[in-house]
């Protein structure tokens, strides 16, 4: 079981978005804010891990807090669409 990414197209601040998906509350232990400078050093803290290595993150799904162990593939991309804006 991974994260589940949005479905919804949304247009946020001039911003197309996908929404609906998991909510992030945690990585690694530490609480994701909705400050955009913290979630840059979060998801960069993880870009660091060492591939194979796992990630731990604590997701709000379907109105239900859920525990997760993500594993770092051992190629770790790093197009747009994984790096956080």
């Amino acid at each position: 079981m991974g994260l589940s990414g949005g479905v919804v197209e949304a247009m946020i601040d001039n911003e197309e978005l996908l929404i609906g998906g998991d909510v992030v509350l945690k990585i690694n232990g530490s609480t994701v804010t909705g400050d955009r400078r913290a979630h840059r050093l979060l998801f960069s803290n993880i870009a660091r891990s060492n591939a194979g290595g796992t990630v731990h993150c604590t997701v709000l799904r379907s109105g239900k807090i859920v525990e997760l162990s993500l594993k770092i593939p051992q190629s770790i991309s790093t197009s747009r669409a994984a790096r956080p804006q």
